[in-house]
């Protein structure tokens, strides 16, 4: 997802409602806009995993076995391209 500013604080607004779609929706926003946002986008992913959001679960697990690659293993590319992996 690659949104401007207010639609992206629009969505930041839904979180507030505790959806875990919303969660998820927000951490793949983040991960979008970059490594600068990498640890956004990991807190987001597991509320929604903690909510028992199944795709967050999936892309937590997949960083796990990914940690100890060195960077830029964890930048947007990587990032979108696993959640693309994963959901498409």
């Amino acid at each position: 997802m690659n949104l401007n500013d207010q639609e992206f604080e629009i969505y930041k607004q839904a979180v507030e409602q505790g959806s875990a779609d919303s969660c998820f929706n927000l951490g793949s926003m983040y991960a979008n806009r970059g490594s600068d946002f990498y640890h956004e986008a990991i807190m987001w992913y597991r509320t929604a995993a903690n909510q028992g959001h199944i795709q967050a679960q999936r892309v937590l697990e997949e960083i796990k076995k990914n940690k100890d690659k060195p960077a830029p293993w964890y930048k947007r590319n990587w990032l979108s391209g696993l959640l693309s992996k994963l959901f498409n």
